[in-house]
């Protein structure tokens, strides 16, 4: 399913992931970043309850040779680190991330040409886009997390975000592992395999438990202890995040125990970026879902 489209409005392109959590790109109309056709969002209103992931229908037919139709960002592909991935080019390169309340100062500007030659399937240094303006802005973690997988030749580019310790591709992101001793980690893009039990829910609180756990020595033993969780505190959201949030959590849920089961060679991880708790090394609290998305990487 189709994940990018160009919003008429702003002339910025956006994964459809974005649409649930940002009402204020619910205007404009939608198109492909490839032929300019008309492009809906499917299952993309955080007002109600979907079994599946928003993303983009072609309203007709792609151009003939879009870009759109070719495998990865933009494609008809669903994001994944495995296979080729990692030849392709995204779209667009975001260069930093800014929440939509920050955005305003941000003059839109349609997507640079050199950016229309890496969907065409070029990967090369000269051909990697340098945009301008909001181009180079990304209004959710999931494009920059998008780009961190299907780029790898490119992770020393520069990366800015708020409150990160990171700065470029390569330094601000970091696979959490298991751990004999929690500590306090630096404030970066954090990524793990989530577990496929119930969500913890508790009103408007949210807690999703990873993998990745904390080995517990006694007595010339060891044994797993805690898991590191998130927590999602979702009160001072609009009706329409929460709802989009608790959907997307619980389909996630369900698609990493379908994975398990099949023994697939995939598993759903969650990219995040939050802090620690004060008092609990193994919890982190994510305050804002635009700050956390899901990719398919292989099983660790």
């Amino acid at each position: 399913m189709p994940d990018l489209a160009r919003n008429r409005r702003t002339g910025t392109v956006h994964v459809a992931a974005e649409l649930p959590f940002s009402p204020d790109l619910d205007r404009g109309g939608w198109e492909c970043p490839g032929c300019r056709g008309e492009m809906i969002p499917v299952a993309a209103s955080g007002d109600r309850l979907y079994k599946v992931a928003p993303h983009f229908r072609i309203h007709g037919q792609h151009a003939e040779h879009c870009s759109a139709l070719l495998p990865g960002p933009g494609g008809g592909s669903t994001p994944s680190a495995s296979g080729d991935a990692g030849n392709a080019l995204p779209g667009t390169f975001p260069r930093k991330l800014r929440l939509a309340a920050d955005r305003q100062d941000v003059v839109p500007e349609r997507e640079p040409a050199a950016a229309s030659a890496a969907h065409a399937g070029l990967p090369k240094a000269a051909s990697l886009p340098h945009p301008q303006g909001s181009a180079s802005v990304a209004g959710t973690l999931h494009r920059i997390a998008e780009s961190y997988l299907l780029a790898p030749e490119y992770h020393g580019e520069p990366l800015e975000i708020e409150g990160c310790e990171g700065t470029s591709y390569e330094t601000c992101f970091r696979r959490l592992k298991n751990t004999s001793r929690p500590a306090r980690l630096p404030r970066l893009v954090w990524f793990a395999e989530i577990q496929f039990r119930h969500i913890l829910r508790e009103g408007d609180v949210a807690e999703l438990t990873l993998s990745p756990l904390r080995w517990i020595k006694e007595r010339g033993s060891v044994r797993p202890g805690p898991h590191y969780r998130i927590r999602f505190d979702m009160a001072p959201w609009t009706p329409r995040r929460r709802n989009a949030m608790f959907a997307e959590l619980e389909r996630r849920r369900v698609e990493q125990q379908e994975l398990h089961h099949a023994e697939a060679a995939e598993r759903v991880n969650i990219f995040f970026f939050g802090r620690q708790d004060g008092e609990d090394a193994m919890l982190f609290h994510v305050e804002d879902p635009r700050l956390a998305c899901f990719f398919l990487l292989p099983k660790v």
